[in-house]
């Protein structure tokens, strides 16, 4: 899983800062692209074969260089629906985890459940990390534009 959240945060920020698409519908393709991978089947596929792994890689890769190019001229509520759907989806994914991994877990996987509390535990905890540092980034920054400290 956290290698789903560097590939993801990795090719967004080179979305944002490499790419420029103004043509928002792309993100109909690429959200769904990143839902896929972590449901079940697709999770459980994407531990146990190597080329679904690369497919699984790879898709989040431009999935997320999609996401990244579509956010650098849009506007806040865009953004803000797309940062909610974000702590919303994960949210849920680390409830499973913790609560009931069976749907998660071997046979559909090479992980066992106990596995998994854990690493929604951790998923949990590193996401809201990560979620109030973007929010205090953005308030901060959006304090200090206004005052005149660019």
């Amino acid at each position: 899983m956290l290698l789903h959240y560097g590939i993801l945060a990795f090719s967004i920020f080179f979305g944002l800062k490499i790419g420029q698409n103004k043509k928002k519908y792309l993100l109909i393709s690429a959200i769904p692209v990143v839902v896929l991978w972590h449901l079940p089947w697709f999770f459980g596929l994407a531990t146990r074969y190597i080329d679904v792994w690369v497919l699984d890689v790879f898709s989040m890769f431009m999935s997320g260089y999609v996401i990244g190019s579509c956010i650098k001229g849009s506007n806040l509520t865009l953004q803000l629906i797309l940062f909610s759907l974000w702590m919303l989806g994960d949210s849920l994914l680390s409830y499973l985890w913790i609560v009931n991994p069976v749907y998660y877990a071997y046979p559909i996987s090479i992980y066992p459940s106990s596995q998994f509390p854990l690493a929604g535990t951790v998923m949990f905890v590193f996401m809201d990390m990560l979620g109030v540092g973007i929010i205090l980034w953005v308030f901060f920054k959006r304090i200090f534009s206004e005052i005149g400290y660019n």
